[in-house]
């Protein structure tokens, strides 16, 4: 039987996962809708229990069209072998949602397993939540931690410490969204992206789980990170940092920071959300892939993104003006 879900039942079913996803999580459904997307929270039960979960967002993509979006999901129970099945029953019910919101013109489906799958007509696209990312362990020792660290960032970590660099988490929000803002625009400028809106950061910062992190060097804020805390996974979502003083290695500091505090409060996972492929030889994501790996862990490969096309014809225009915006 699918059901809509309230809060309490889709969180408490997808925490409950291993390797949590925040993105499918009841707090990142109330941002989408404070962002002007439509959701729904379904869930697939028997017998009283809940095996599989999706929350699907309604982005608008262009004039009257939009498209149906599953991020970082659907999530189905650990325990079952044959998640095909249970991913077959969602893609149902978006067919049926694609129908009932046909005055907005439904182009395509997206959606992110984190799980193989085996089906026809859906084809991988270019990723939108990165693909590839990086665990920490936390249920390893801080010594165990340590040592598998490149011995170049264990090295920078106490070169902080003995710089005097302070690691704070800031729960005003009204600061955190200033000190973050000021940091980002300074990261994109250097970095050559386009940083979402200010609105965004704010609304971000306003969801419960979701926390500001800060390094100061003689006063200044060097660095700022967005981190997110649900299930078993603390994850680090954002990240922006000043021109000044780098040579004080404020960042390592302030992730091993992060890292103690995630693993004293009993998670068992650390996710750097996102490091470069392999082969890629131009990823603009080499350079913090490198930092992010200097802290160890093991690589995790998900299967990527994929669409299920409505529209053809639409989805083809949708894709070319997609490249010069």
């Amino acid at each position: 039987m699918i059901k809509e879900l309230t809060n309490q039942e889709l969180d408490n079913f997808v925490s409950g996962q291993k390797y949590a996803q925040f993105l499918q999580s009841s707090v990142w459904n109330k941002f989408q809708e404070s962002m002007g997307n439509k959701v729904w929270q379904i869930g697939y039960i028997e017998k009283d229990e809940i095996l599989a979960a999706a929350s699907i967002i309604q982005k608008k993509i262009f004039l009257n069209y939009s498209c149906l979006y599953i991020a970082r999901g659907p999530i189905i129970i650990d325990k079952t072998q044959d998640k095909n099945k249970y991913l077959k029953l969602i893609l149902k019910v978006l067919r049926d949602l694609s129908i009932q919101t046909k005055k907005t013109g439904e182009v395509f489906f997206r959606f992110e397993p984190i799980f193989n799958f085996n089906l026809e007509n859906i084809s991988g696209v270019k990723d939108f939540q990165p693909s590839r990312t990086l665990l920490l362990d936390l249920e390893k020792s801080e010594d165990e931690l340590l040592a598998d660290m490149h011995q170049k960032t264990r090295y920078n970590i106490r070169l902080a410490e003995k710089k005097g660099v302070i690691v704070k988490k800031i729960n005003n929000n009204k600061k955190a969204i200033d000190v973050f803002w000021k940091l980002i625009e300074k990261t994109s400028q250097r970095d050559g992206f386009t940083p979402h809106s200010k609105k965004y950061y704010a609304q971000m910062l306003e969801l419960e789980n979701f926390n500001l992190w800060t390094a100061e060097y003689q006063n200044n804020i060097l660095v700022a990170n967005i981190v997110v805390n649900f299930g078993d996974t603390i994850t680090y979502l954002h990240g922006a940092s000043s021109n000044k003083d780098r040579n004080v290695m404020a960042p390592h500091l302030l992730q091993w920071e992060q890292i103690k505090w995630a693993k004293e409060r009993g998670f068992k996972i650390y996710d750097f959300w996102g490091i470069a492929k392999e082969d890629s030889q131009n990823d603009k994501w080499l350079g913090f892939t490198r930092f992010k790996k200097g802290f160890g862990g093991q690589e995790k490969r998900l299967p990527g993104t994929f669409d299920l096309v409505y529209n053809q014809k639409i989805y083809r225009v949708y894709n070319f003006f997609k490249k010069f915006v």
